[in-house]
């Protein structure tokens, strides 16, 4: 009777303490939502919100209907890797193909849970023997990796270092084969929520840049990351050299090499970089 008292009491604390991580994580993103509202990253938003509810509701399924790990482990594997479609998303964020690319998003997910919805599926499944083959183990390092790599030198590294970690915790069981139990699945969900709430607190803190043309670039850096910032660098110096304008766009901003004409060229470069942002977020002042 006591065994049975403290299982139920093992249960109900998980559940409360699923229930506040859902409740806290769900709240904070939301609040979230200006900062990309009018971007394309909106629907990487929408990934990671799905992500956030996804991952405490299966917990929540596995204790209320006592689920056994022939079924809770691939549902957390299912519901652990749409923490990877944010990223995936992220990489495809250009209009006009950012809308479509979702559906590829929505592919690479299937295509990486197919063999858990596999085990729960098929008759006489057993998830003793439960895996993943080395090619989806592949993609899964690789995208997990790739989050923190992006935002490398932006001032949202911190929290992209914390994501990457708490993905690894997550998938510790299909890495390392260790027991997929709730202990693992709290500690990632705990991190993913930690380093959501350090962006809502102003963590880390924004560079205070004067030049108005510097301060959208850092921002479309910071929130886009390095692989999208390269590539509008590179498409705007290659314009800049077209035209024989006496600047160039560096990661940290404009660099004049002719400081003295800066203001004869402001209008048309802020019109090029206009042109260039517009494919990503709505041009704003």
């Amino acid at each position: 009777m006591a065994f049975l008292n403290g299982v139920a009491s093992s249960a109900q604390a998980v559940m409360l303490v699923t229930s506040i991580l859902t409740l806290l994580g769900v709240i904070i993103w939301v609040r979230t939502l200006p900062i990309v509202r009018g971007t394309t990253l909106l629907a990487a938003w929408l990934w990671s919100l799905a992500a956030l509810v996804a991952i405490p509701s299966v917990e929540l399924g596995i204790v209320y209907y006592n689920l056994s790990s022939d079924f809770s482990a691939p549902l957390r594997n299912i519901a652990a890797i749409l923490t990877l479609c944010p990223t995936l998303s992220i990489l495809g964020a250009r209009r006009p193909l950012n809308r479509p690319w979702q559906l590829i998003v929505l592919s690479f997910w299937v295509v990486l849970t197919f063999p858990a919805f596999q085990t729960l599926v098929l008759p006489n499944a057993s998830l003793h023997h439960f895996e993943i083959d080395k090619f989806r183990l592949c993609l899964l390092l690789v995208l997990t990796i790739a989050c923190g790599i992006n935002y490398t030198r932006t001032r949202f590294w911190p929290n992209a270092a914390l994501v990457t970690l708490s993905q690894f915790v997550l998938f510790a069981p299909l890495i390392t084969k260790l027991p997929n139990t709730a202990s693992i699945t709290l500690g990632g969900f705990s991190g993913l929520i930690i380093a959501i709430s350090l962006v809502t607190l102003g963590f880390p803190r924004e560079t205070m840049v004067t030049d108005a043309l510097d301060r959208r670039w850092l921002n479309f850096r910071n929130l886009f990351g390095a692989v999208w910032a390269l590539r509008v660098a590179d498409q705007f110096n290659k314009i800049s050299a077209r035209k024989q304008w006496s600047v160039c766009l560096r990661w940290n901003g404009l660099v004049w090499k002719e400081p003295e004409n800066s203001q004869a060229l402001t209008s048309p470069v802020n019109k090029a970089m206009r042109s260039l942002l517009w494919r990503f977020e709505d041009n704003r002042s």
